[in-house]
């Protein structure tokens, strides 16, 4: 498992060791249990929280988006694109919310 992230992490042992420790976590949650269950609540509360993403939000990361979502653009009027198009650009160049 941590062979897998250490090809993403690059090198970044402290990624590394925590995104095996939340792996191993979620997986023992799966179960019914967790680390501290088998004595290692130490090693979980060393792991960060900034890097321990609900699995609601994992799995919605991980999901397949539905073709008729992808190609809902394709079915906007021209108001509606512009304004897309307008968003867009604005994602795409970091300008953020304000100045829309």
């Amino acid at each position: 498992m941590s062979e897998d992230f250490r090809y993403r992490a690059e090198g970044d042992l402290f990624f590394i060791l925590n995104q095996t420790v939340q792996a191993v976590q979620q997986h023992l949650e799966n179960m019914g249990k967790s680390l501290v269950d088998y004595n290692l609540s130490d090693v979980l509360d060393s792991c960060s929280d900034v890097m321990n993403p609900t699995r609601d939000i994992t799995d919605a990361l991980n999901a397949p988006t539905p073709s008729e979502l992808i190609n809902a653009r394709k079915k906007l009027n021209t108001t509606q694109r512009a304004a897309y198009k307008e968003i867009i650009t604005h994602v795409k160049n970091n300008k953020g919310v304000h100045s829309l």
